[in-house]
């Protein structure tokens, strides 16, 4: 029997999937992060229209802030060894029962979910008190 790393995640969207998404996401995530926080600690500092603009364009409900969280999920998720049954064309397959320590799994995808629903939220907050700011100065 073969033993690969699994998660709840990589078990929704296929294997495949998740590998190439997670790839893409160790490529532009961190390019991302540092233009977000550029954006931000400016956004504290002065308020030019330009930035309030990119702001309004990368935070929110837009869907570029909505790829960015789905891509921090992807990178903050984790896998277990799970022990791949060999079927008898010689593919492996998931077991019926899966590891105990796989509800960890679980449990942090939708920690996971729950904390990326609320930073949509609370960005879209701040950047609806950001565009106040920006109308009022």
């Amino acid at each position: 029997m073969a033993t690969r790393r699994y998660s709840y995640i990589k078990k929704l969207i296929g294997s495949q999937n998740y590998e190439e998404f997670r790839g893409y996401a160790k490529k532009f995530i961190p390019i991302a992060t540092i233009i977000l926080v550029v954006l931000l600690v400016l956004s504290q500092f002065v308020h030019w229209g330009i930035v309030s603009w990119l702001l309004n364009l990368a935070l929110g409900t837009s869907l570029l802030f909505i790829a960015y969280v789905l891509g921090v999920i992807l990178l903050l998720d984790f896998g277990v060894d799970v022990e791949m049954k060999e079927d008898w064309n010689g593919r492996l397959s998931l077991p019926e029962i899966m590891p105990s320590n796989f509800k960890n799994t679980i449990i942090w995808a939708y920690t996971l979910l729950i904390l990326g629903i609320a930073a949509i939220y609370y960005s879209n907050k701040y950047r609806k008190i950001m565009l106040l700011n920006v109308k009022h100065s």
